[in-house]
């Protein structure tokens, strides 16, 4: 690890020229980019972790171009937490305004659980962002990396056009993966009912730096929030929190909040809409343009939005305030200065705190390397960031994963090999480092009773779990 030098980027939230680099993790891959052989080329990427001076927010400086972190092949799916959607769709059905007729709109596919509950409820009017009619892209391997550039403000006419102007908006697990939060934002603000309401969850990763947990990192996250960083950020940009909910997870928590626009949206640069849209189609081959009636530029009866006087759409420019400026006693970026001061120390010790951490974790696993081969199960992100940026591959002898077209793969970066779990039992391995949730875990550890009645030795690697391999560390 590299440690930070004094230069400041702009930051990919609040836009101040405050991020100061604190430690570069050195050339990574994208996770679930598998090798079909130990020796086939892998694309790496710069990993920089950073902080805003003025906002607080962990990122990473200059992310992975979606193009780049498209998945190769298109079975990759990822699941976020749903053990809590019931009490949210129920707290949901009970806001002030919404009723059976109200129109409800998802993002991607990880709202369709959600749509389906207010279905069930009585809330029939439901639909979701359709990826190619909608956002214009067309390769079938592609997801949110692709779905956070698409959905800015240029692009609002269009979809009020595909899908009316919603009474409620759920963003689930999408911010977090955005470049440019605050067009991101601006877009659901100018969207959005002037009554409605827009509900956004993330994970929340304050655990994880407390915890010095570096499976944090992920090379499609280009944002890490906190609580406090979470509201300050959606408030700067013209999103008033109405509700906050946090739902408890074993390796991470959930936090959700429930918005309403507000008139005070964060300024966009030139040429980041407000009716001054630009074609992606040619930038980005694996888009298509959908705003054909989107205008260039503002002209002569046309709201800022980009919508003609006298519309079926509404008027969002009673919403244009003048930029905002911080109240008094806050920071630029929207954070108290007790608040502000608390997270950057927090994500500063996390930073410093990665040699010492990477150190006791080899100790540990050359310790046990002594009895026997070492397996890490799951063949998943996380698994990935715990190889190849805590650089423990030579301590690992090979991956476990029973997903059907994994098995017979190859890590990304490190090469190790992708065995299924009976396949992983022939090659007598005294450790099984798990690498997934704790309801899998259970899982597996009763589907290979051999393994662990042998003498063998299950532990994970978050340190949030009971005997995870960090409980003889220091």
């Amino acid at each position: 690890m590299t440690p930070c030098d004094t230069n400041h980027s702009p930051c990919i939230a609040c836009r101040q020229p405050a991020v100061r680099q604190l430690a570069d993790f050195g050339p990574q891959p994208v996770g679930h980019h598998f090798l079909e052989s130990p020796e086939a080329r892998a694309g790496f990427h710069p990993m920089v972790l950073g902080q805003c001076d003025a906002c607080g927010l962990a990122q990473l400086i200059q992310p992975i171009p979606p193009e780049k972190l498209v998945p190769r092949v298109d079975w990759i799916r990822y699941n976020e937490p749903e053990a809590h959607l019931d009490r949210l769709v129920d707290s949901l059905t009970l806001l002030p305004g919404l009723n059976p007729a109200s129109r409800l709109l998802g993002i991607t596919y990880k709202e369709d659980t959600s749509l389906r509950r207010f279905q069930e409820r009585g809330f029939p009017n439901t639909s979701r962002l359709d990826m190619v009619e909608d956002l214009g892209i067309t390769n079938p391997c592609a997801g949110v990396e692709y779905v956070q550039q698409r959905l800015t403000p240029d692009l609002v006419p269009h979809l009020r056009q595909r899908h009316g102007t919603p009474d409620l908006i759920l963003v689930r697990h999408v911010i977090e993966h955005t470049h440019d939060t605050a067009a991101f934002l601006e877009t659901f603000r100018q969207w959005v009912a002037p009554d409605g309401y827009v509900v956004f969850e993330l994970p929340d990763c304050a655990r994880g730096f407390d915890l010095l947990d570096y499976t944090t990192f992920w090379e499609d996250h280009s944002l890490y929030f906190v609580e406090s960083t979470f509201r300050s950020t959606l408030e700067l940009h013209g999103l008033a929190v109405v509700d906050f909910q946090r739902y408890p997870g074993p390796y991470e928590h959930c936090l959700v909040a429930i918005t309403q626009p507000t008139e005070r949206p964060l300024p966009l640069p030139p040429g980041e809409g407000r009716g001054e849209g630009r074609s992606r189609s040619s930038a980005h081959p694996d888009t298509v343009s959908v705003a054909a009636g989107v205008p260039p530029a503002v002209e002569p009866g046309v709201s800022p939005g980009g919508i003609s006087a006298g519309s079926m759409f509404v008027d969002r420019s009673e919403r244009k305030a003048p930029p905002p400026s911080a109240p008094p006693g806050v920071s630029p970026g929207g954070l108290a200065p007790t608040a502000l001061s608390a997270e950057l120390a927090r994500v500063q010790a996390f930073s410093t705190g990665f040699a010492p951490r990477r150190e006791a974790i080899r100790r540990q696993l050359m310790d046990w390397r002594r009895a026997g081969p070492i397996g890490l199960f799951g063949a998943g992100h996380q698994a990935s960031t715990f190889l190849n940026l805590l650089r423990v591959a030579d301590l690992i002898d090979f991956v476990i994963d029973d997903h059907p077209r994994k098995a017979g793969r190859f890590m990304p970066g490190c090469g190790l090999p992708i065995l299924s779990s009976a396949d992983a039992l022939k090659r007598g391995a005294k450790v099984w480092l798990s690498t997934v949730g704790a309801e899998s875990e259970r899982k597996i550890v009763e589907r290979n009773r051999a393994f662990v009645e042998g003498g063998g030795i299950f532990a994970s690697i978050y340190p949030t779990q009971p005997g995870h391999l960090f409980t003889p560390l220091p």
